[in-house]
């Protein structure tokens, strides 16, 4: 079994901003499409805010829930507790990808274990209370 490159994808706004108050600040026709077709069949690792946002697990993807709360639960989907617990498991399924799929402090801890960025730059400055951590390691 091959190491899967481990990817980051995440929308931001010209402020780093990648979420206000649990919801995305904006809505771009298209992209949640052009996330799932990136994404599937992939794994996905989230941290439990980012996975209440959503609401559901994301289908046709293992989605690694990581929360320091021992007893959280999700139907359908898998809860760890540490990245590097959720990384040990996506690698489990084989796959040439796992996806950091937010928020902003699992994007901050992955970042030096990333090899690819998937990003978005939305083109507005907008107020927000998640961001996304330096990137310039990928410019």
């Amino acid at each position: 079994m091959n190491k899967p490159r481990i990817s980051i994808i995440v929308a931001m706004s010209e402020n780093s901003v990648i979420g206000n108050k649990g919801e995305i600040p904006w809505n771009i026709p298209g992209e949640q499409k052009r996330v799932k077709e990136i994404t599937t069949p992939h794994p996905l690792i989230m941290g439990r805010k980012t996975h209440e946002a959503i609401g559901r697990v994301l289908p046709g993807r293992l989605n690694i829930i990581v929360t320091s709360d021992k007893a959280y639960q999700v139907e359908g989907g898998v809860v760890v507790h540490s990245l590097q617990e959720a990384i040990a498991k996506a690698t489990e399924q084989d796959s040439q990808e796992i996806f950091i799929f937010g928020g902003g402090k699992i994007y901050e801890e992955a970042m030096p274990l990333v090899d690819r960025l998937y990003l978005t730059i939305v083109h507005i400055e907008v107020e927000g209370d998640a961001f996304f951590p330096d990137y310039s390691a990928f410019t």
